[in-house]
């Protein structure tokens, strides 16, 4: 990962891009892409919570744009109307409790098999007599289970668990978990069950069940072990969980057409339907946004400006300028070495150069020492002056960059600079004294 950022770095910041001003371009643009999906995520994440009562009542105002319903849908669907020819989904009669009778339209395009098959939260019960007097309820009435009935463990479902619920896949391990124990377990819901009053005592108080105040046991299966499961919830098998994020559509049309169809309005039966509104579900909300990519573009973009303004990779002198001759001996091999700078005026242009390998020649018979490079596949030749003094200077320091540092020497004379990067510090000693001769 540094070595990838360093190579952003350097690319970026390589002086012909720095001379275009490239860098603040470039890191105005990442910053822009950055905002673009930030912005976006942001306006589709104000997602208001509402109830079903709350917008029955118009106590959700008509400038909340996006909802999100959490209550139990009546388990029996209608098919939306057909847009250019494809079904528009189905819609559901949401409300917040049993007992509540403020009804909220959703238009979702979720098929009822979907509501079927939910994952429940719960907590592990046992009691064998449950499970057996369900089946024999069932029985009664004249309903099949099938040959193998639930167990002795059953599910007691909860909105709000105490502590985080363990997920499992199969309700063979709810016999080898504790009582009371908090689980997630994905189920189908069969569409059968009774009142747990009806269970015990054959009879139930219609005012306990018209006020919501009953329980019922529902069987389900597991669909990866095909076992049957019974489920203890605060509401009876003619509603189901049901979870809708959307717009809120201001449009009564739809609504009053579908509730003067018989078949819906007896569906609805005592229950008060909001028609000055309805929901569309977006299965999509709310959404989970990718915050990676901005992320990153963000620290690209704050790479680039730091490293401009410290002009990455850094070069820092380890003493002060010098000028002073060396007892070693002048090398008689050219030196290898990575130059990056500016060279006037050579070969007729100006040379920007940045990490360019060449050599760095010892004086010789036909002249002083010399810079030698591949440019544009051609060699080039640079003479150094001899020696680099007077409006010149040698500095010796390291180029610092995020992978480690390197020995190096910068050279400056006549409005040229060249900063001399070398693989070991013996390398460097000895291009200072190639660049301290003096002619005889």
């Amino acid at each position: 990962m540094p070595h990838a950022i360093e190579r952003v770095l350097h690319a970026a910041l390589h002086p012909i891009a720095r001379q275009r001003h490239l860098v603040p371009w470039l890191a105005a643009l990442l910053v822009m892409l950055a905002l673009i999906p930030l912005i976006q995520a942001g306006s589709e994440l104000i997602i208001t919570p509402v109830g079903s009562a709350e917008m029955v009542e118009r106590r959700v105002g008509t400038n909340v744009t996006r909802v999100s319903l959490d209550g139990l849908a009546v388990d029996v669907s209608v098919p939306a109307p057909a847009v250019d020819g494809a079904t528009a989904g189905y819609y559901y009669f949401v409300r917040d409790a049993p007992a509540e009778g403020g009804l909220v339209v959703v238009q979702s395009p979720l098929p009822p098999s979907r509501l079927e098959a939910r994952t429940v939260t719960g907590e592990v019960a046992a009691d064998a007599r449950v499970g057996a007097a369900l089946r024999t309820e069932l029985v009664r009435r004249g309903l099949s289970v099938g040959s193998a009935g639930p167990g002795a463990r059953y599910l007691v479902e909860i909105a709000a668990p105490a502590r985080e619920p363990r997920q499992i896949d199969s309700a063979a391990t709810l016999d080898t978990l504790a009582v009371g124990t908090s689980v997630r377990l994905p189920l189908r819901f069969l569409g059968i069950g009774v009142a747990t009053c009806a269970e015990a005592n054959g009879t139930c108080d219609a005012r306990a069940l018209a006020g919501g105040r009953a329980t019922f046991d529902q069987l389900a299966y597991d669909p990866a072990g095909r076992a049957t499961v019974v489920v203890r919830t605060p509401y009876p098998p003619s509603l189901v969980r049901f979870q809708a994020a959307g717009p809120q559509v201001l449009d009564e049309a739809p609504i009053d057409a579908l509730l003067r169809e018989g078949p819906v309005s007896r569906l609805v039966g005592w229950g008060q339907v909001l028609t000055g509104a309805w929901v569309r579900h977006d299965p999509a909300l709310p959404a989970d946004r990718l915050w990676l990519g901005p992320i990153l573009f963000l620290a690209l973009a704050g790479l680039l400006v730091l490293g401009l303004r410290l002009g990455y990779p850094i070069f820092r002198p380890t003493g002060p300028s010098r000028w002073t001759s060396r007892p070693a001996a002048t090398p008689s091999q050219p030196l290898a070495v990575r130059i990056s700078g500016r060279l006037a005026e050579v070969d007729g242009r100006r040379l920007e150069l940045d990490s360019t390998v060449g050599r760095l020649l010892p004086a010789s018979i036909i002249g002083g020492p010399r810079l030698e490079m591949m440019v544009d596949g051609r060699r080039l030749t640079v003479a150094l002056p001899a020696p680099l003094t007077g409006a010149s200077a040698v500095e010796e320091g390291d180029l610092l960059r995020l992978r480690g540092r390197s020995p190096a020497l910068w050279l400056r004379w006549f409005g040229n600079e060249a900063l001399l990067v070398f693989d070991t510090a013996a390398a460097r000693a000895a291009a200072e004294t190639v660049v301290e001769w003096r002619p005889g």
